[in-house]
């Protein structure tokens, strides 16, 4: 009878380890990495973005032995453009960009040091913002502001370093993200003249041929109530 209690007892703790619940903080630079261009209304005039800062927090559930899921929801700061070469724009694009993803991640730990891989996906919503002033007829200047959503599913892989100072961990984490925005947007804003003359500006089904891509190399700090 003993044996079978203590046979019991080693499968149930092989069957169902401790849980891990934790939460977290990150921060560090989302790095754009493919062609940030557009055809047809070309608010990047075919330049790069810049690096963003990014910060976000997330939440870690252990589910087997290594074996991790991960919800988290990130802010970039704001993407402005490099090289920019048009003179037009009074306030030059900025792209914002709020990541909400879902994934695993498998963890192998050597005593405080703690080495993993994940991936996962998400909705990624982008925002981009602009203002544009130019001559519309004789003497008539017009100041538009736009914002353009190029919202998308999207997904990320990557892995990570982590160092534990007890319930604390210390996480460094490089990812690389894909975001598949749609291939046409609309755009709309509204314009002024000195004159007084108010315009509203819209436009449909513009093209765009690229997907977002970037890296995020991100520091943060974990913290495990189990």
């Amino acid at each position: 009878m003993a044996r079978i209690i203590l046979v019991g007892v080693l499968f149930s703790a092989v069957a169902c380890p401790a849980l891990d619940v934790g939460v977290g903080v990150f921060g560090g630079a989302a790095l754009p990495t493919g062609k940030m261009g557009t055809a047809g209304w070309t608010p990047y005039d075919g330049s790069n973005l810049s690096w963003s800062p990014k910060v976000g927090a997330k939440a870690i559930v252990g589910l087997w032995h290594g074996l991790q899921a991960e919800a988290a929801v990130g802010y970039h700061l704001g993407h402005p453009p490099k090289d920019w070469q048009e003179n037009d724009f009074v306030e030059e694009p900025k792209s914002t960009l709020v990541p909400i993803t879902v994934g695993a991640n498998y963890r192998f730990d050597f005593g405080n040091l703690g080495l993993y891989a994940g991936a996962g996906g998400g909705y990624y919503f982008e925002k981009l913002k602009s203002a544009i002033s130019w001559n519309y007829g004789y003497q008539e200047f017009i100041y538009v502001s736009t914002d353009v959503s190029l919202n998308g599913p999207g997904v990320y892989f990557g892995g990570g370093v982590t160092y534990a100072l007890g319930p604390l961990e210390v996480d460094f984490s490089p990812r690389y993200n894909v975001v598949f925005t749609p291939a046409t947007f609309d755009m709309e804003g509204w314009g002024w003249a000195p004159s007084g003359r108010r315009y509203y500006i819209q436009a449909s089904g513009l093209e765009k041929d690229y997907d977002d891509t970037y890296v995020d190399v991100l520091v943060g700090v974990n913290y495990y109530f189990l």
